[in-house]
């Protein structure tokens, strides 16, 4: 275990805004890639809830929500949960260039490089200072890798604690790339899909306003695409089905093609620490 202490808050650096999301339990993203994991268990990728900060740096403690589960990609068959008190979105961080490191032979990424990599976001939020970083273990650069740091921030009247839950994935490019989320963990079956190959994550800002309603699907279809063509993602979506929600962190099921091939994307919508509203786009082989 590694801490890294009194990292400085960026003077310069916005403050912390929203964006996009990765994971948490309600109706949850869990579609099958081609091959052969259950859409059940995609969508139903959401755990249980901790108490780490959902938005704008301030832990938050989380009702369970059961999880939802789909028949095939399209939302209009996504299972609803249960009425639950809704919840803000979480924040998510995407690192697309780790610095990676081997250890018995397995990729890694050590303690060490990720309380650095989460210290420099958390200090992007002008508003507060990261007192200290703590990371339980390494985490392992495959498919159902995880673990969980936990960051001490102080403000101008009090010091408070969040914890982030942290997964590898992979960039369009197929490189190696790390999700920081804080708020609801993921599924086992969803965070082993998010680094399976093939699979796709990008995050984007959309706007200062966005989330103060929620999406139709043609715009989330347009704020997506956005999304993917700035994260260099050649997937070309479609259509997307439903109305995306910012009370609770459900997908919205979109269908494309990547070199005419089949593709299922998952638009979720998120916080980011220092940057406006926008989305999370995990996309995924198969339609």
């Amino acid at each position: 275990m590694r801490r890294r202490d009194d990292a400085p808050t960026s003077p310069s650096a916005p403050a912390a805004a929203p964006v996009a999301a990765d994971g948490a339990r309600r109706g949850r993203l869990r579609r099958t890639c081609a091959r052969g994991i259950a859409v059940a268990a995609v969508v139903g990728a959401l755990a249980a809830c901790t108490d780490g900060g959902i938005t704008g740096g301030t832990p938050t403690e989380s009702p369970t929500v059961p999880s939802a589960a789909t028949s095939d990609g399209d939302s209009s068959n996504i299972v609803k949960p249960a009425p639950s008190t809704p919840l803000a979105i979480p924040t998510v961080e995407l690192i697309t260039a780790p610095p990676a490191a081997t250890a018995d032979g397995a990729a890694t990424l050590s303690t060490e490089d990720l309380v650095r990599v989460l210290s420099e976001k958390l200090s992007g939020n002008a508003s507060t200072t990261v007192q200290t970083v703590v990371c339980a273990e390494a985490l392992p650069l495959q498919p159902g890798g995880t673990t969980d740091c936990t960051a001490t921030l102080k403000d101008s009247t009090r010091s408070s604690q969040q914890v982030w839950h942290v997964y590898p994935t992979r960039n369009p490019d197929g490189t190696t790339a790390v999700l920081f989320l804080s708020g609801d963990t993921l599924s086992a079956e969803f965070a082993a899909l998010l680094a399976t190959e093939g699979t796709a994550a990008v995050t984007g800002s959309v706007g200062s306003t966005f989330g103060s309603s929620d999406a139709p699907a043609a715009e989330v279809q347009e704020d997506a695409q956005t999304v993917l063509t700035a994260g260099r993602s050649p997937v070309e979506l479609g259509r997307c089905e439903g109305m995306l929600s910012f009370a609770t962190f459900d997908p919205v099921s979109c269908s494309g093609t990547q070199a005419g091939a089949p593709v299922r994307a998952y638009v979720l919508p998120g916080t980011f620490v220092a940057a406006e509203p926008g989305l999370l786009v995990v996309t995924v082989p198969g339609g």
